[in-house]
């Protein structure tokens, strides 16, 4: 079995040596702390923040970490934050792919992928869409310059606050789907676009049901154990986190999932993948086949009515549902 691990670091206003050892302390804890993770192989580690770390805080981290060959190590960093001499620093560091949040493609953004399209073999960038006065032709060329620049993954989200009602949302989503399809980034996630090859494989990791270590504020992680997972939910406030980290007090809140609860994490991720819910994955965390955890009446009417497709390799969206995962997904809750 393998497990990730996700960083959300806390901000250097504190300092960065403050912060580098209270994630390492952190770190050893739910090492010492959460069950049957001996002998666990390493899928992958994302490290995020508004404030990232510095490149020698990376350095000394993954060391801890014994990073293998191949494993994929991530970084998540705000377009604004990357010079040209920070990202070749972190690229030494140990940071195989390297994830721009840009919002908008503007000319800081498009500097700072053209400097990691050097420097890293995987680059993603995160952008939003229905933004203030954003246009689909504006859109369009957003995604045009994304695709110019050699990406090879695109995570879009819709702006929350300028939301204008489904129908523009869902106009602003298929011209994505359209464009960057052809331009050789498909969708394997709901909200996420990759070349072949580049997928994001934290995202698939967890997607699927793998386990994940989450270390820092906010984070969470979830460890199977004869098919019980154990949650892990860390303190939200950062000066709080780091106050209970320093004390060698507890900074996560844990508990085991109810059966159902485990089953609603795993339809909500599996089904927004392309590939779907794949019994190879699923059954053994559940315990049992798809049919026999899912309503038979839910199932029967939207596999009839062409949203979803269940077969011997498992359950996934047609073309027809791709763009209804949530209703469905609500559906099959009842």
């Amino acid at each position: 079995m393998s497990i990730s691990v996700f960083i959300a670091w806390p901000g250097n206003a504190a300092g960065e040596e403050r912060a580098a050892r209270a994630v390492s302390r952190a770190l050893e804890h739910e090492l010492a702390t959460l069950p049957d993770l001996a002998g666990r192989s390493l899928a992958g580690v994302l490290i995020a923040g508004a404030d990232p770390p510095s490149p020698a805080s990376i350095e000394a981290l993954l060391a801890g970490l014994a990073i293998g060959p191949g494993i994929e190590v991530t970084l998540a960093i705000e377009s604004r934050a990357s010079t040209v001499g920070l990202l070749a620093d972190y690229h030494a560091a140990g940071i195989t792919r390297l994830a721009v949040h840009a919002e908008t493609l503007d000319e800081t953004a498009e500097a700072a992928l053209r400097t990691a399209a050097m420097l890293f073999p995987r680059v993603a960038v995160d952008l939003t869409f229905l933004r203030h006065e954003q246009t689909l032709a504006s859109w369009l060329a957003e995604l045009e310059r994304a695709l110019r620049l050699g990406v090879g993954h695109v995570s879009i989200e819709e702006d929350r606050e300028e939301a204008a009602g489904s129908d523009l949302a869902a106009a602003f989503y298929g011209l994505a789907l359209e464009r960057l399809s052809a331009g050789g980034l498909p969708p394997y996630e709901i909200a996420h676009f990759a070349r072949r090859g580049e997928e994001a494989r934290q995202l698939l990791h967890g997607a699927t049901g793998g386990d994940y270590l989450g270390i820092g504020p906010g984070a969470v992680g979830r460890i199977t154990v004869d098919r019980a997972c154990h949650a892990s939910s860390q303190i939200e406030s950062p000066t709080a986190w780091l106050r209970a980290v320093e004390e060698g007090r507890e900074a996560a809140r844990r508990r085991v999932l109810a059966p159902e609860e485990r089953l609603t994490e795993l339809l909500l991720t599996g089904l927004r993948l392309r590939a779907g819910i794949e019994r190879a994955w699923f059954e053994p965390l559940l315990g049992a086949p798809l049919e026999a955890v899912l309503p038979a009446q839910q199932l029967a009417s939207l596999t009839e009515d062409g949203f979803v497709c269940l077969d011997q390799t498992g359950l996934r969206l047609t073309a027809r549902g791709w763009l209804l995962c949530d209703a469905i997904v609500a559906r099959l809750l009842g």
